[in-house]
């Protein structure tokens, strides 16, 4: 007989295919996988089918095109009723190509679905396999590992270093390298001595110029190590060539003087300057040598009288002006011959005049020269001189010192003076034994013809003025003096202003009268579009600080780009000054002069000479910049709505003559809605329109309308408009007030039928904003919606439940309300009944914000908006099982089962029990056989006959028994009563103590004449042989006892075989006899 579970499956299989209510197949458990490429990695996808039973088949495929990246790009998964889900698996195919990180997406598909059955989400997976196979690069130098190169002479020079990004090129990969080793820090002789090197994606080569430099310190050779140190973007740095050896071979052997400075008496005549190359201050070789080297010398004396002049205090013996250093030679000198005149010397400020004071006849013992400076002027000698910073003091001899330098040291200051004229005195001499005077054994004095030396201290600081533009306030007569500037000066006017007037202002001296000529010249800005050009003489009374040149701008309506003109002053000469000096040197004699003659001298023009004048762009030349009307508010969604791309138009009015970059921000993103908050766009010439671009990214969180401020907040060039500000709003998502569906606790419910209230739950996923009433009501028991199987047992209202709608109320930032439904109780034995309760509709009574959600608040999937309440089987509606009597005797040829199992109570549903046969004296399989180990009544069935039957044999058998026992294993829902076993007693078969009779059954024998004939007549035992049996015997002569004929000899048969004697020919037994006995 078939098993319960058996005829469960055979009765699924007729009513295939079948669907009530909503199924949706989608996704289970994790839908997004990061993996590695191995050969090892298989991606477990488990498709699940939710709702009502239903046999489908769900197809998973790879959405594009089969890169080659998985085995298998498609599998089926077929869902059978019985079942809820099924895993496919998707095997990652490992291989050798460099690949960056790649994302698949896998959709699923339904095949042939039945009417209610649907997709689901998540329908979607979406597998990403990481970089693999150096998908990025393995970096290293591929170049020789050592470079020699020279160090380059007044200029920088390259050094090429060759990286190469084997394997993959994927990405942008920057590999930071750094300069290490050297007797010297690395930056004196490279550079960069670190830094970065960047691949483009795609690029498998780059050639980074590390730059020699010409550091002019002498060395021998240098040796440097580049070292790849790490590497971003996801590469990897090959370790076997992740360096290059750099060797700068030894270089900059010093030609030079020994010494700065020689100080020398004209009376000395021959001077000589030793100079030497590749040695350093100690002496020591350094640098190369190996080479013959000729070096050029030039003689550059100051254009002043301070500075000795060439051919008049000196003279070059050289024969040329090339010094020849051959092979491994270090050293030579220069020859000059010093003139003696008795020139007075001039000096400038700032300058050091160097007085050689010479010791004649006796040079014993240290001696003290003092000296003195005074000032010659017009009206006499002043003694009171703070030109010098030493204007006053001595000079001290050596034992057997014949010369001495005395080195005055001319002060510079910022007042403007002419000539002034000093004179150095020495005042006495006095030995280091203090006697003054000349004695045998002592004595120093001065010579008086050559007790004093005459200095002329040049004019300075522009004593009659320096002319210079400036674009400050006018110097008013109480102000301190005006000092030269340090640069051009720049001055932005607008076309609309229509005059610049430009200020030129006399700094430092004021004396005289002074002219200059002025005139304007065109850069980028044009005579007479941009401006009117003039040209004209300034002249400055003594005394006056300050002059206007007024220039005329040119205003049209013309958008124009800025440009510009300058104005600069010239000299008298009618040449623009080629004195750019900052220091201020004079160029004004006095008005006295002693020893020079009256040269006439001009006011300075200095740096600030010239002014650049820049007439601003004009007209909105670069355009006002804003957002168009269409973009001042604009929406967008999520991805999933759409429209999560926006696009914010911008308009550039008015001129367009240049590249304009504009910048703009969103306020705030607390959330990271947006892709990017700031960014710019650029216009380029010509351009008037462009776009802002923004990105909405996706997210789970329940949201209402979000709005964010766009501001233009500056331009690079032009100016901003009226409306700068545009507003963006993100509209609602993620179903803010809330997806309402049943509890899945309560779908389905089971419950015990009694007098009772059964709480449901109705549970508000997603969002949980705002009030929301959701309405409910209980189902019909007479309606047969579609979904529902037609074979399922359904609660009649009024006996079962009653009957119930209403509403629950979901307060904002409520997630869970219930609602009630009331059961009833009876006697009657009744299966297990389904009550359905459907939510019917979802509303915001309180709304959230201004605009309407478009469908928020919603129901779920019909199929988890109905609750399935079931109403377990009560009063034993199944039935008890037990066995229909205690003991049972049958016989051993009975045909067919030999007791029962009897259902009292409820007959629901089809119901199973086992039991089992325990040996008492029969043996299983001997005596008797049982078909299985199950007892099946089917729904209806109050009685089933127990499986066992009697073997029905030819052995003889005493009484035999078996006991057959129900176990506590029911399916079903039957439940054991107390019968549960039950003896069966076998009747002795096959005459198990034997079968007796005649062997001989007839038997002739003669009358004796005389006395008696023996007749023996055996009695055999057919059959059983089972214990001592007595068998009674009778010998008759036509019914009557033989008593005259026979006469028994021996025998009473109680064995097995006996024989009987007596002596006459007739015997009968009275007992059982066989066949042939009779």
């Amino acid at each position: 007989m078939p098993s319960a579970s058996l005829l469960v499956n055979l009765l699924s299989a007729l009513f295939i295919p079948f669907v009530f209510g909503e199924t949706e197949i989608r996704f289970a458990g994790q839908t997004k996988f990061v993996v590695n490429e191995t050969s090892t990695t298989v991606i477990c996808l488990v498709i699940e089918r939710i709702g009502e039973p239903a046999n489908v088949t769900a197809i998973v495929s790879l959405y594009g095109d089969d890169t080659g990246d998985f085995f298998d790009t498609y599998a089926a998964a077929f869902i059978p009723v019985g079942e809820t889900n099924r895993t496919v698996y998707i095997a990652v195919c490992d291989d050798d190509l460099p690949e960056p990180d790649e994302t698949f997406i896998f959709h699923l598909t339904l095949q042939k679905p039945p009417a209610n059955v649907k997709l689901g989400w998540p329908r979607t997976v979406t597998v990403t396999i990481l970089s693999n196979d150096n998908a990025f690069g393995i970096i290293s130098f591929n170049m020789p590992f050592s470079v020699t190169v020279s160090e380059p002479r007044g200029r920088n020079e390259s050094v090429p270093l060759t990286l190469i990004r084997e394997k993959g090129t994927y990405g942008m990969v920057t590999v930071t390298f750094e300069v290490e080793g050297g007797p010297n820090p690395p930056e004196e002789d490279l550079s960069p001595v670190k830094g970065n090197i960047t691949f483009p994606p795609g690029r498998a080569t780059v050639v980074y110029n590390l730059t020699v430099l010409d550091d002019e310190v002498p060395e021998n050779d240098e040796i440097f190590l580049i070292q790849l140190k790490s590497v971003e973007g996801g590469a990897e740095i090959n370790t076997s060539r992740s360096s290059v050896e750099i060797i700068i071979k030894k270089n900059d052997s010093p030609v030079r003087f020994l010494q700065n400075v020689y100080l020398v008496p004209e009376e000395d005549h021959i001077l000589l300057i030793p100079v030497v190359r590749g040695k350093d201050d100690n002496g020591n070789l350094i640098g190369s040598d190996e080479y013959e080297v000729s070096i050029s010398y030039v003689i550059i004396t100051g254009n002043s009288t301070a500075h000795a002049q060439q051919n008049l205090d000196f003279i070059d013996l050289q024969p040329t002006t090339t010094i020849v250093f051959p092979p491994f030679i270090h050293e030579s000198h220069l020859k000059f011959q010093i003139v003696d005149d008795t020139i007075p010397e001039i000096a400038e400020e700032g300058s050091t005049i160097s007085c050689v004071v010479e010791r004649t006849r006796g040079a014993l013992d240290y001696v003290h020269v003092f000296y003195t400076i005074s000032q010659i002027e017009s009206d006499g000698i002043n003694y009171l001189v703070d030109d010098f910073a030493n204007a006053s003091g001595t000079i001290t001899f050596l034992p057997w010192q014949r010369s001495e330098v005395l080195n005055l040291y001319v002060l510079d200051d910022d007042i403007p003076e002419l000539n002034e004229y000093f004179r150095v005195t020495l005042v006495s001499a006095v030995p280091g034994d203090g006697k003054l005077g000349s004695t045998p054994t002592s004595g120093a004095s001065i010579d008086p013809e050559k007790e004093t030396t005459d200095i002329t201290i040049k004019a300075s600081d522009h004593p009659y003025g320096l002319l210079q533009f400036s674009t400050g306030l006018p110097p008013q007569p109480e102000d301190t003096m005006t000092l030269p500037t340090s640069s051009i000066p720049h001055i932005t006017v607008q076309e609309e202003d229509g005059e610049v007037r430009l200020l030129v202002v006399r700094a430092q001296g004021l004396l005289g009268r002074v002219l200059a000529e002025f005139r304007t010249v065109p850069l980028t800005a044009f005579s007479p579009e941009d401006y009117q050009s003039v040209a004209g003489t300034l002249e400055f009374q003594p005394g006056e600080r300050y002059k206007y040149i007024s220039v005329n701008i040119t205003d049209n309506s013309v958008p124009e780009l800025e440009k510009s003109f300058k104005v600069e002053l010239l000299n008298l000469e009618g040449g623009v000054t080629e004195f750019f000096r900052v220091d201020g040197s004079g160029s004004g004699d006095g008005d006295m002069e002693f020893f020079l003659p009256t040269i006439h001298k001009h006011a300075s023009l200095g740096v600030a000479s010239q002014i650049l004048v820049t007439i601003a762009a004009s007209d909105h030349a670069h355009g006002i910049f804003e957002f168009s009307p269409e973009s001042l508010f604009v929406s967008g969604t999520e991805p999933e709505d759409g429209y999560s791309t926006v696009i914010l138009n911008i308009i550039r009015s008015h001129g367009a003559l240049s590249q304009v970059t504009l910048f703009w921000s969103i306020g705030s993103d607390p959330d990271g809605d947006l892709a990017f908050t700031s960014g710019n766009v650029t216009f380029e010439i010509g351009q008037t329109s462009a776009n802002i671009t923004l990105e909405i990214l996706p997210d789970e969180d329940p949201e209402l309308d979000k709005a964010f401020s766009v501001s233009i907040l500056s331009v690079s060039s032009g100016s901003l408009g009226v409306h700068t500000n545009a507003t963006l709003t993100v509209l609602a998502s993620d179903d803010p007030c809330g997806i309402f569906i049943f509890s899945e606790k309560n779908r389905p419910i089971k419950v015990e039928e009694a007098m009772q209230n059964i709480t449901l739950s109705v549970i508000r996923l997603k969002g949980l904003m705002g009030k929301v009433i959701v309405t409910y009501t209980t189902l019909d028991d007479m309606e047969k919606p579609p979904y529902f199987p037609p074979s399922i047992a359904r609660a009649t209202q009024g006996r079962d439940y009653i009957p119930a709608s209403g509403f629950a109320l979901f307060r904002a930032n409520q997630s869970e309300a219930t609602i009630t439904i009331s059961i009833l109780d009876d006697d009657e034995p009744e299966r297990s009944e389904s009550v359905f309760i459907e939510l019917l509709n979802s509303t915001l009574i309180e709304k959230v914000q201004n605009r309407p959600i478009p469908n928020s608040p919603r129901l779920g999937p019909k199929v988890e908006t109905i609750a399935h309440l079931i109403i377990i089987a009560n009063d034993n509606a199944f039935g008890t099982l037990q066995l229909s009597a205690p003991i049972v005797r049958v016989a051993e040829n009975h045909v067919g089962p030999i007791i029962n199992v009897t259902r009292a109570g409820g007959a629901f549903a089809d119901v199973s029990v086992k039991f089992k046969a325990v040996p008492i004296t029969a043996v299983a399989g001997e005596d008797y056989s049982i078909a299985s180990s199950d007892v099946v009544l089917l729904e209806g069935e109050t009685s089933k006959a127990v499986p066992i039957y009697i073997i029905n044999d030819i052995y003889p058998e005493l009484e035999e028994s078996f006991l057959v026992q129900l176990l506590n294993e029911t399916t079903g829902g039957a439940k054991l009563g107390a019968l549960t076993e039950a003896i069966i007693i076998i009747e002795a078969s096959d005459d198990p103590y034997g079968l007796f009779g005649f062997q001989i059954t007839k038997l002739i024998v003669e009358e004796p004449e005389f006395n008696s004939v023996k007749v023996n007549l055996p009695i055999i035992r057919n059959s059983g042989t089972l214990g001592n049996v007595t068998v009674q015997w009778v010998a008759t002569i036509n019914g009557q006892l033989a008593t005259g004929d026979l006469r028994v000899v021996s025998g009473y048969p109680s064995a097995t075989n006996r024989c009987l004697r007596w002596r006459y020919y007739r015997v009968r037994s009275s007992g059982k006899y066989c066949n042939s006995c009779q």
